[in-house]
């Protein structure tokens, strides 16, 4: 059953996950072959509704949970009980505040990092992403800011040599690009690849971001 609810989260089947999780609530709390809850995967796969239908009947949320689906409440509880650690790492590979920033919830990160959690924290992962990249990468503008404001570092590098301004690039955020290049951010590196901001901003059809990225010109 466990094999069945996960993947009749992935597919988006609330009707089979509302049968599963009725004829078993313990399913809530099962956890795949990497570690992840049903909550969790239903994020990871886009399901937000389900995560939050599957969040509102579980017994209780582990930090990895709450901060995925935003519930800064829970969070600031295992933060006030110890029962969790603002720096812990999932068993993925990633700690809340990446949960955090890639699933947009600028309340929860907040109360991480004002509670300890650091900044740059490299996920263990082969991913390597440290949370900005996490919050580029969902496109979430408020949690950038946040970072950035914070002192995340805009140079900081993932799997295959990206920073955030590369993933900014290639999806076309133009605030997002600027935001970075206000807080020192330089677009001219290469990725392994040897790939620059302007060269995935062309390569998604951002002509005129990739010929401001190459120019240096203002917006």
């Amino acid at each position: 059953m466990t094999t069945e609810l996960f993947a009749a989260v992935a597919a988006g089947d609330r009707a089979t996950v509302e049968r599963l999780v009725a004829a078993d609530p313990a399913l809530i709390q099962a956890r795949n072959e990497t570690g992840v809850s049903p909550i969790v995967w239903a994020r990871y796969t886009n399901q937000p509704e389900i995560a939050d239908l599957l969040a509102d009947r579980a017994p209780s949320l582990d930090l990895f949970e709450a901060a995925a689906t935003g519930r800064a409440d829970r969070v600031r509880e295992l933060l006030d009980r110890q029962s969790a650690k603002p720096d812990d790492v999932s068993p993925d590979g990633f700690t809340a505040l990446h949960l955090a920033a890639f699933f947009g919830h600028p309340a929860v990160a907040a109360l991480l990092l004002e509670r300890g959690a650091p900044v740059d924290c490299v996920a263990t992962n082969d991913m390597s992403v440290v949370p900005l990249h996490s919050a580029v990468a969902g496109r979430h503008d408020a949690v950038v800011r946040l970072l950035v404001e914070s002192g995340a570092d805009v140079h900081a590098r993932q799997e295959g040599g990206w920073t955030a301004i590369h993933a900014a690039a290639q999806h076309g955020d133009e605030a997002t690009v600027d935001l970075l290049i206000a807080h020192g951010a330089d677009p001219n590196p290469c990725t392994e690849d040897g790939a620059t901001a302007a060269d995935l901003a062309a390569a998604g059809g951002y002509a005129e971001l990739a010929e401001r990225l190459r120019t240096g010109a203002p917006e």
